[in-house]
């Protein structure tokens, strides 16, 4: 990864998580507004998702992203950003 990126993770963020492929990371505030998607070579943030999510995850391929908030669950396409669809599923919040 990127040292600057790592920096940058560690100073802005609460959680992130790299891609299967390691080529990207996608990183998160707690209670924050968006999800932001970095380039892990470069550090090139390569496109915002906005929208208020708990966790985010990648799809096994890593085409998609996977976001909850503990109700919802939606997929996201990773390249795009754009909203593909969610299912909705009540989870109780565990304590953090």
């Amino acid at each position: 990864m990127n040292e600057g990126l790592a920096k940058i993770l560690e100073t802005d963020f609460d959680h992130w998580v790299v891609s299967p492929d390691e080529s990207k990371v996608v990183a998160w505030k707690n209670q924050g507004k968006n999800a932001i998607i970095f380039e892990t070579k470069t550090g090139e943030k390569l496109l915002t998702i906005d929208t208020e999510k708990d966790r985010w995850y990648w799809s096994p391929n890593g085409k998609e992203l996977i976001s909850h908030d503990y109700i919802i669950t939606s997929i996201w396409d990773a390249s795009t950003g754009k909203f593909l669809r969610c299912v909705e599923a009540m989870y109780d919040r565990p304590d953090e």
